[in-house]
C-alpha cells in the first residue's frame, strides 16, 4: 500500500490529472480481487483529485489542498485512517468551495462502483464496496452503455485468468 501512496503523493505534487485517474483505475481493479478497503479509498481519493484539478473554479485552491495533502500522506499512521481523512478532508472542502449538487467525493464513488460494475462485478456489490447509493448506481447504469458491454469484451478469459494468477503471484 505504501507504494501507492508515494504514487499518489508524486501526482499530486506534480498535479498530474491522467497520473491520478490511472491510479484510480488501477486501484479499483485490484480492489475487485481484493475488496480491500484502503484501495478502494485510494480510489476514490485519486478519482477525486483528479476531478478537483480539472474543475476551472478548484485551480486556484490546489495549493491550499496539497499543503494538506502532502504531509497527510507522510504520517506514519494506519492506511485506512490517512485514506479516510483525506476523504474527509476533500468532502469539507469541496462543500465550502464546490458549485455542484452532487459533491466530488460521491460522485467518485458513483464512477468507481461503476467501472467495477463494467468489470464484471454486481451492481448491488459494486455500491457496497465504494459506499455509493444502489439506486443511484443502478440508475447512473441504466443512462449508459455499460450494461450493453459484456466483461468479456473488456478482458477476455484468458486476460483475466493472467491477470488473477499475476495478482496472486503464481
Amino acid at each position: 500500500m505504501r507504494k501507492y501512496l508515494d504514487e499518489l503523493l508524486r501526482c499530486i505534487e506534480k498535479g498530474d490529472i491522467s497520473g491520478l485517474r490511472d491510479l484510480s483505475n488501477r486501484a479499483i481493479e485490484e480492489a475487485l480481487i481484493t475488496e480491500s478497503r484502503e484501495l478502494i479509498n485510494l480510489s476514490l481519493l485519486s478519482y477525486a483529485l483528479s476531478k478537483i484539478l480539472t474543475k476551472a473554479h478548484f485551480k486556484e485552491y490546489w495549493p491550499r489542498i496539497r499543503e494538506k495533502l502532502v504531509p497527510a500522506l507522510k504520517e506514519e499512521k494506519p492506511y485506512s485512517e490517512i485514506l479516510e481523512n483525506l476523504l474527509n478532508e476533500i468532502t469539507l472542502f469541496d462543500r465550502e468551495f464546490g458549485n455542484y449538487a452532487i459533491d466530488i467525493v460521491e460522485k467518485a464513488r458513483l464512477k468507481q462502483a461503476s467501472r467495477a460494475y463494467a468489470l464484471g462485478m454486481s451492481i448491488r456489490r459494486a455500491a457496497e464496496i465504494t459506499g455509493c447509493d444502489f439506486h443511484e448506481l443502478q440508475d447512473y447504469i441504466g443512462k449508459t452503455k455499460i450494461h450493453e458491454r459484456p466483461f468479456s469484451q473488456t478482458r477476455n478469459i484468458r486476460e483475466r485468468y493472467k491477470y488473477v494468477k499475476e495478482f496472486f503471484g503464481e
